[in-house]
């Protein structure tokens, strides 16, 4: 049951969808079975991961006028 949902919504069947075959009242429900699996989606986290990273090393500079730890 969860394999097939996650595999329908990574195929592209909408939220809605899923839910209605599963017979979930609510979306929340049915968005447990959403992963991050779209490369596109996975890409945009690994952007955001590095740029906070990044924004946090350079607080932490004293070349940045940030304070050493």
């Amino acid at each position: 049951r969860h394999s097939a949902a996650s595999d329908a919504l990574m195929g592209g069947v909408p939220l809605a969808i899923v839910g209605k075959i599963l017979g979930h009242r609510s979306p929340s429900t049915t968005a447990r079975y959403a992963h991050i699996s779209d490369p596109a989606l996975r890409d945009a986290v690994d952007v955001l991961s590095r740029r906070v990273l990044r924004a946090r090393a350079g607080a932490r500079s004293p070349a940045a006028g940030g304070e050493s730890t």
